[in-house]
């Protein structure tokens, strides 16, 4: 079972919760905004402009998930942090 950190970016700038993958979703965008709109937290719009010519939509998910009482000053707990600019193998 794989786990995801979430990072929240600045103004927060602190590691906020986690999760865990209960699946993976591969279909076409179309599929895909079916079996989510309910579930995903985006709009329409949003998720055409992003998935815009593409032949490939890919959904991830969520399970058990945790929002931390106190966030996690990820330069406090990390050597060298830098924020990631899409996901971070830790």
């Amino acid at each position: 079972m794989d786990t995801v950190v979430v990072y929240s970016t600045m103004p927060v700038g602190k590691i906020i919760g986690e999760f865990t993958i209960k699946d993976i979703h591969k279909d076409s965008p179309e599929l895909i905004w079916k079996r989510t709109k309910k579930y995903s937290g985006i709009d329409r719009g949003f998720f055409n402009e992003y998935y815009n010519g593409g032949d490939l939509a890919v959904a991830i998910e969520v399970d058990t998930p945790v929002l931390y009482k106190e966030p996690i000053n990820s330069k406090d707990q990390f050597e060298n942090f830098t924020a990631p600019q899409s996901f971070r193998y830790i």
